[in-house]
Formats: C-alpha cells, sequence, structure tokens
C-alpha cells in the first residue's frame, strides 16, 4: 500500500510558512524583537541613540496598536492574541504578511500538487492566515509564560530596593534595566510613564488589563492600597525589621490558620464554614498583632535611642571628625535596631549616595517625624553651609524635650487606657467565668429571639469603647 505524498508536501509547505513569517519579523525587527534574546529592547533602543520620549512612543505604539483593530472583521480574532505577544508588526502589515504568505503557499502548492485553482487558492489562504495566528498564538504563550517566570524575582527586586531607601520610581528603574525582556521592558515603559507624570498604579493596573495577568493585578491593587492608605501590614513589616519575606509570611498566615482549624475542628461544634472562616481570622490576625507589636518595639527602641545618637554625632564633629566618620562611630557605638540602621546610611554614603536623601529615606520608611527633622538638618547644612555640630545639638535637646513630654503624657493617661481595657474586657472574662461556674446559665433565655441581636449589641458597645478609650487618650506630642 503506497503512501500519498501530497499531503506530506501540504505539510511541508505549512511548516516554510510558518518559518517565514518569524524569518521576516527577525528581518525587520531585528534579533533583539525575539524573546530568546536576553537584551532589554527597550536599553538596546535607548543605547542605539533614540531618546526616552521616542523610545516610549514607539513602544507604547506598539503596546496597543492591536486592540484599537478590533472593528477589523478578520483580524478581531488576532488582536487580543497579537497584544499579548506585543507584535510589533501593525495590523495592515499582519494582514500583508498573510497575503504574502499566502502567496507563497499558492506558489508551493501550483509546483508541488496537482490540485484544482480554486482548492489551491482556498488552502493557501487558510495557511496564510493560519500560519500567523499559530506563530502569534505561540509567541503570546511563550511571552505571557516569561512573564510570570519573571514576575516574582521582579518584585523582590523591587522590596530589596525599597528596603534600602530607593522609592518605588527608582525600583522601578532598577527592574527595568536588571530584569531582561520581555518584563523589563514593560515595567521600563511603565517607569518612563510614571516620570512624565502618570500614577504608577494606573499605569500597572493598565498593564495588568492589557496583559490579562492576574498576578499583575495583585501588584497593581498592592502599589494603589500603598499611595492610598500608606502600607498598611507591609509597611509595618518594613518598620519591625521583619526577616520572613512577604511569601513567607503568607505561609505563616496558612500554617497559623490550618492549626486553628485542627484546634477549632477537635475543641468545638462549629460548622465547616464557620470554622474556616475563623480559622483564616486568626491566622491573619495573629500576624497581623505579632508584627503591630514587633513595629511598636522597635520604633520605641529607636526613638529612646536617637537623642543619644545624635549627641555622639555632635562629640564627634565637634572633635573634627567629618560626618561621614561620624556617623560610622554611631553605627557602631550605637546597639540595634538605631546602630545597623545608621551603618546602612554610612555604607550608602560611602558608595556614593547623598547622606541627607538616605536619611529623609529612612525617615519616610520609618515614617519617623525626629528622623525628618535630622534629615532637613543635615540637607540644609550641605546645601547652606553652617556649624553642623551646633544645629544637632539643639536637635538633640529638641528630641529629648519631646520625648520627655511624650512619656509624661504617658504617665498622665496611663490611668484611662488601663481603665478601657479593663472595662473593654471585664465582660469577656466574666463571660467565660460564669460558663465554667454554671454553663446552664444562659439555657433560658439562650432560644429567646432577642438573645443573638443583644448579644451583637453588647459586642458593638464593647468594641465602640476600645476606640472610643483610644480616640481620649491620643495625644499628640
Amino acid at each position: 500500500m503506497s503512501i500519498p505524498i501530497e499531503p506530506l508536501i501540504y505539510g511541508l509547505i505549512f511548516i516554510a510558512v510558518l518559518v517565514l513569517v518569524e524569518g521576516l519579523y527577525l528581518t525587520v525587527f531585528g534579533k533583539s524583537i525575539s524573546l530568546n534574546n536576553r537584551v532589554n529592547r527597550r536599553l538596546e533602543m535607548l543605547e542605539k541613540g533614540a531618546g526616552r520620549e521616542e523610545v516610549l512612543d514607539q513602544l507604547r505604539k506598539e503596546m496597543s496598536q492591536h486592540l484599537k483593530s478590533r472593528s477589523v472583521p478578520i483580524y478581531s480574532i488576532l488582536a487580543e492574541k497579537a497584544q499579548r505577544a506585543n507584535i510589533a508588526f501593525s495590523p495592515s502589515q499582519l494582514c500583508l504578511v498573510m497575503l504574502l504568505l499566502a502567496a507563497v503557499a499558492f506558489i508551493g502548492l501550483t509546483i508541488g500538487t496537482g490540485a484544482s485553482l480554486p482548492v489551491r487558492a482556498g488552502v493557501s489562504v487558510a495557511m496564510g492566515v493560519g500560519a500567523v495566528f499559530i506563530w502569534i498564538n505561540n509567541k503570546a504563550k511563550k511571552r505571557m509564560s516569561m512573564i510570570e517566570e519573571q514576575l516574582p524575582d521582579a518584585v523582590e527586586l523591587m522590596v530589596r530596593s525599597l528596603r534600602v531607601g530607593h522609592p518605588f520610581s527608582s525600583a522601578l528603574n532598577i527592574v527595568a534595566k536588571e530584569v531582561p525582556d520581555p518584563l523589563g521592558s514593560e515595567m521600563g515603559m511603565i517607569a518612563d510613564e510614571s516620570a512624565y507624570g502618570r500614577d504608577v498604579g494606573e499605569a500597572l493596573k493598565a498593564m495588568a488589563e492589557r496583559l490579562d495577568m492576574q498576578d499583575m493585578r495583585f501588584l497593581a491593587v498592592a502599589v494603589t492600597i500603598q499611595q492610598t492608605s500608606g502600607g498598611n501590614l507591609a509597611e509595618k513589616a518594613q518598620r519591625a525589621n521583619i526577616a520572613f519575606s512577604p511569601s513567607q509570611l503568607c505561609l505563616v498566615m496558612l500554617l497559623l490558620a490550618a492549626v486553628a482549624f485542627i484546634g477549632l475542628t477537635i475543641g468545638t461544634g462549629a460548622s465547616l464554614p464557620v470554622r474556616a472562616g475563623v480559622s483564616v481570622a486568626m491566622g491573619v490576625g495573629a500576624v497581623f498583632i505579632w508584627i503591630n507589636n514587633k513595629a511598636k518595639k522597635r520604633m520605641s527602641m529607636i526613638e529612646e535611642q536617637l537623642p543619644d545618637a545624635v549627641e555622639l554625632m555632635v562629640r564627634s564633629l565637634r572633635v573634627g571628625h567629618p560626618f561621614s566618620s561620624a556617623l560610622n562611630i554611631v553605627a557602631k557605638e550605637v546597639p540595634d535596631p538605631l546602630g545597623s540602621e545608621m551603618g546602612m546610611i554610612a555604607d550608602e554614603s560611602a558608595y556614593g549616595r547623598d547622606v541627607g536623601e538616605a536619611l529623609k529615606a529612612m525617615a519616610e520608611r520609618l515614617d519617623m517625624q525626629d528622623m525628618r527633622f535630622l534629615a532637613v538638618a543635615v540637607t540644609i547644612q550641605q546645601t547652606s553651609g553652617g556649624n553642623l555640630a551646633e544645629i544637632l545639638d539643639g536637635l538633640a535637646k529638641v528630641i529629648r524635650s519631646r520625648f520627655k513630654l511624650f512619656r509624661r503624657v504617658n504617665a498622665i493617661t496611663a490611668e484611662a487606657k488601663w481603665s478601657g481595657k479593663f472595662l473593654s474586657g471585664f465582660p469577656l472574662v466574666a463571660l467565660v467565668g460564669i460558663n465554667v461556674a454554671q454553663p446552664n446559665y444562659y439555657d433560658d433565655v439562650m432560644g429567646t429571639p432577642v438573645f443573638v441581636p443583644a448579644c451583637l449589641v453588647v459586642a458593638g458597645f464593647l468594641i465602640a469603647n476600645l476606640f472610643v478609650m483610644k480616640m481620649l487618650v491620643n495625644i499628640k506630642v
């Protein structure tokens, strides 16, 4: 039995057409457009002498041109995939490529087969359109897979940049330089857009929608929340200098939730949804409370150490040491946590970073007013001159005075704080005590229709009491 050769010829022609479209793409736009190339295309365009605005316009045009052509009947099936694949061909050029490939396939079918003219015409058109569709689909899948692989490394690089004091815009620029394509050029475009005034969260959200990528949406939401509310858990974790990475903290939450779920399963008869919800709340809440307490303790220690550190700087400056040497002395003599923070600033200044800028970044990271005063004092001395020792001596006295006043306020309001805690906690302690002493105490009223609403009202009053007492004794110094 002989195998017909025509199907093999059809397959070979189709493979040749697929290879041809990739060859045309690389010929027109160069090797840097290939996903196999590890060079950042945006940086390569900048190195060739193109201006930053010109590169931004070119990349933005390439990344948005396809969705604008969704109204074209045949092209609409390719638009979204071409957008994700970031095909540099314009829609009209892609249609010309389809026609060219169809013509090449028609010639190949004419030479290699004996099919009739209508069959050759129909098959060649199908090959031209199909080859472009398969090529774009494969490019989109490969590009999205690469971005998903690169994103965790890029986020961790942002975290390291933020922890050493860089603002988020600088962290984006670092990612754009260090991470190869395709994510490098995407982040570079966002960095350029933010430099020209576009909101970073909005740019990340637009990128996430364009790529239709869930992890990128999470990143955009996280940045937007940080911009609007100041960071919450991430910011507290940074102030507490938690060694756990964000992913490790999430794993800890899941582990604690699992332990709580097991405990609730063994010790209570609650339904599965209740146990699941309560265990998740316990896991997340325990981490929040732990980080919050760590952050408060560390910030309190830094506030206590700062006046001594500033006075040590003053003594070093008065005996003739430069400010960089004074920072090194503070880093060696002052214990943690302030010692390591000052040591990091000393190291950054040794590698060329402006001291005032480093102090300002540290003050913003810690959200500490006294550190902002120190950063402003050093910056003013650098720009306008003056006796830095005298300025810092006055600053140390002001910080000590504020700290004394703060402790005095704490002493005056201590009774009110403990009264509020006692009044909020005593009903819960009494409830537990009554249930232990007489478990059937509430049986007569538990079945009445007002029992659950009354419990909710009491719980609401207890929570309101906590907030009201906290507002009454929260005196700013």
